[in-house]
């Protein structure tokens, strides 16, 4: 960490320096310039001295081609260079011109040369006459004109000249500027050479590492790191390396030289205002807590429209824009930084390496706006290192990211390891108690001819099978929610009563304890609400049970208002007040975490196995709402929740509780197909008990089918998992045979309780589901159903 720091540091420090030695360079090192079209360089030792920036007042022709007009007008006048024809009240951004230079060269002077940089937009260039240099077609109007830009360093001649005259025909017609943006160079030709290898090398190779760098975090990103923030710092890094590799230097004109202009300058402009879009998403999704979403999304808004700008006006449009574009980004700059500030304050991960890379970039930026508006020369020093460092730092943060994120997922792991131990220690017990009891009361009931003692011990069977089939469709709820096997079914429900309802169901917890159950109603009595009845009902048994269980004496209160906070979701408030043990505030963060337990002395004492809460709050999400709680031990609990309901009104009588009917005997034929002869015995029972005495047993699929050829049937209760031939099959050849006089309703009876289980027996051809365990009133209410 203190060498990075250090390294940082001193990359800063020099980066600054190269900054000031920028801005100073054109004073400390006074060049000679032109005058009158004449530039004096006779004193000028090319040996030694540096390559020199041919400014100062040129000969200008406007309109003119100073060689291929064979007359020249004597309109000629002196421009200081470099010249842009925008900035020019007496012409035209679109034509045609001539640029001319008289240089005065020294007795003796080594191999010279010129570094002619991109001009607006075609160009000749003669030296003497001849020409020595061009880009595109210079013409005399838009039909005969071909725009392209590439910078070229040329060698020129030697020859036993004292003076030379070097002439520019230039013409525009596509872009808003038009004529030359930067000096040309000139100088020794060992130099100059050397200077554009150095600046191509440099181009290369940050284009190099760009390029690397997005596809190594686009590799994370796909593999394994899904976190949008790597995502568009990848996605930038593409973006961005099209800046280095088609700008400036243009090197991808060396490789491809026949792309269009109009493309390269789309492309070009494209990716200066697309970068910052995807660096403000990476900054958003990096610090979320931080960032405001709508100021970024607002400045965004402005690049996007730069972007369609680019992609659908001429260039003439489009390349004006770049002006308000520098206006812009600095405070693009500023916002980010204070993101970053921000986030150091906050103490986020990697803060202070985003916060030092955009100070590089902004130190970069003014640099590369004052070379733009040729204040300074270009200092290739500060490109490499201000780019290099700022994507150093910007990887320093998705790579601190990444490793908090696996420390964290380590530690996560770990501690779900030991709570899943606990876990399933609470569950061996959970399991077993009921079962202990189950089986002790079976061998009591089978060796006592006390019929006072048979029905108390079946009375404790049937309880104790009861919490075992709780325990068990707790862990199957768990186990749907989390695999995200569990829809909603929405209906609509009138709320208040369903309330009292449910809590009515749950006042026989009560009645071995000191303890009041209430409910109060706080919304419109009239309305009726469209949600899941099933899920709102497990919630509200999960949290009631819960409060009865952990509360001896004293209260317990539900209450239903409207949702009045800003910040939990839903339009419906529920809460769940007691006056139990409480929980310590240090401990209410564990409380809905999966496999998770405050103390597994408290589930000893008070059993359970401790999934209620997690369902709950998962329920509860998933019907649009929030859960938590506030609590203090010895003082009680209020657990809250919300949900998203839709309200509806309705001038109907409120709805009354049915009791179930006790059906007269029937004459209907029914069907069992269950190969467990235990289970056979049960359903027969639960029939005859319901007063069907008309039923034929099959013991697999195969039988089934035979019986169902022979004999007519009002009804099958098909069991699925069977030898021979599964109840899926039996289904399917059932409902194709062709010589019966009426199909049968076919009920699928099985202990495969999931929603896909529903599904593949619905898909089947069944007509309706019941799950194991059956009772006496699901299979009578089934049954009526079908063939009441």
């Amino acid at each position: 960490m203190g060498l990075i720091k250090f390294k940082f540091s001193s990359g800063f420090l020099l980066l600054l320096i190269g900054l000031f030695s920028s801005l100073f360079s054109i004073y400390l090192h006074a060049q000679p310039v032109a005058e009158k079209g004449v530039l004096d360089l006779r004193n000028h030792d090319f040996e030694s001295s540096e390559f020199i920036p041919l400014n100062g007042e040129w000969e200008f022709l406007w309109k003119q081609l100073a060689l291929k007009d064979s007359a020249v007008s004597n309109s000629a006048r002196f421009v200081d260079m470099p010249h842009l024809w925008n900035k020019d009240s007496k012409i035209s951004s679109f034509g045609y011109a001539s640029y001319k230079l008289k240089i005065i060269l020294p007795e003796s002077y080594p191999a010279l040369a010129f570094s002619i940089p991109d001009l607006y937009t075609s160009y000749v260039f003669y030296v003497e006459g001849k020409e020595l240099a061009k880009n595109g077609i210079v013409a005399k109007n838009k039909k005969n004109y071909e725009a392209q830009w590439l910078p070229v360093t040329v060698p020129l001649d030697h020859f036993d000249k004292q003076e030379i005259t070097i002439v520019f025909e230039v013409a525009n017609y596509l872009h808003q500027k038009g004529g030359i943006r930067i000096p040309v160079l000139f100088g020794n030709e060992k130099e100059l050479l050397l200077k554009r290898e150095l600046e191509l090398g440099y181009a290369f190779l940050l284009t190099g590492s760009l390029i690397m760098g997005g596809f190594f975090f686009l590799g994370l990103y796909l593999f394994g790191r899904n976190e949008k923030p790597i995502l568009y710092f990848s996605l930038f890094c593409f973006s961005y390396s099209y800046r280095i590799f088609g700008t400036e230097l243009y090197p991808l004109h060396l490789i491809m030289q026949n792309i269009p202009w109009s493309i390269t300058a789309r492309l070009e402009y494209l990716s200066l205002y697309f970068s910052p879009i995807l660096f403000g998403l990476f900054v958003k999704h990096l610090y979320p807590h931080e960032s405001n979403k709508h100021v970024i999304n607002g400045f965004n808004g402005v690049f996007l429209f730069f972007c369609l700008a680019v992609l659908f006006l001429s260039p003439f449009y489009f390349t004006q824009l770049i002006n308000l574009f520098f206006v812009i980004i600095p405070g693009y700059i500023i916002y980010t930084t204070w993101v970053f500030v921000l986030a150091i304050i906050n103490k986020r991960n990697g803060a202070r390496f985003a916060a030092a890379g955009v100070i590089v970039i902004f130190l970069v930026f003014i640099h590369n706006l004052l070379e733009y508006l040729v204040l300074i020369e270009e200092n290739l020093f500060i490109n490499v290192t201000g780019y290099i460092l700022f994507f150093f730092l910007q990887s320093l943060v998705l790579s601190n990211r990444a490793a908090h994120s696996l420390i964290k997922a380590k530690e996560k792991a770990e501690q779900a390891s030991v709570a899943k131990g606990q876990f399933l220690s609470t569950m061996s017990h959970e399991l077993r108690t009921p079962l202990n009891a189950v089986i002790g009361f079976s061998e009591l009931l089978v060796d006592t001819n006390s019929a006072k003692e048979r029905v108390e011990f079946a009375q404790n069977i049937k309880k104790s099978g009861e919490s075992l089939l709780g325990i068990i469709n707790n862990i199957l709820d768990y186990s749907k929610i989390e695999s995200n096997d569990s829809s909603l079914n929405l209906q609509t429900i009138h709320l208040p009563s369903f309330v009292e309802e449910t809590i009515k169901t749950l006042s026989g917890l009560t009645s071995s304890k000191d303890l009041e159950l209430g409910f109060e109603y706080k919304l419109n009595e009239t309305e009726y609400v469209s949600i899941d009845a099933t899920r709102l009902r497990q919630v509200l048994i999960n949290l009631v049970g819960n409060a009865v269980k952990f509360t001896d004496k004293g209260s317990i209160k539900v209450i239903v208002a409207k949702n009045n906070l800003n910040d939990a979701p839903g339009n419906i408030l529920f809460s769940v007040e007691d006056t139990g043990i409480g929980i310590p505030t240090d401990q209410i963060q564990k409380l809905f975490q999966e496999f998770s337990q405050l103390d597994s002395s408290i589930n000893r004492k008070f059993g359970g196995t401790g999934l209620g809460l997690a369902i709950s709050k998962k329920l509860v999400e998933q019907m649009g709402g929030t859960i938590w709680l506030t609590s203090a031990p010895d003082e009680g609990s209020i657990f809250f929740f919300t949900i998203a309901a839709d309200i509806v009104l309705k001038t109907e009588p409120l709805p009354q509780k049915e009791s179930l009917p006790i059906p007269d005997k029937k004459v209907a034929q029914i069907l069992i197909v269950e190969d467990n002869q235990v289970n056979q015995k049960v359903t027969i029972k639960l029939l005859e008990r319901l007063g069907y005495n008309n039923y034929h047993i099959a013991a697999n699929g195969y039988e089934a089918v035979e019986q169902v050829k022979k004999n007519e049937f009002d009804l099958i209760l098909m069991d699925i998992e069977m030898p021979v031939m599964n109840g899926l099959e039996a289904t399917k050849t059932i409902l194709q045979l062709r010589n019966l006089k009426k199909m049968p309703i076919i009920i699928a009876v099985t202990a495969n309780a999931t929603n896909e289980d529903r599904e593949r027996c619905m898909g089947s051809g069944m007509n309706d589901f019941l799950a194991k365990p059956i009772t006496l009133e699901s299979l009578g209410i089934t049954i009526k159903k079908w063939i009441a």
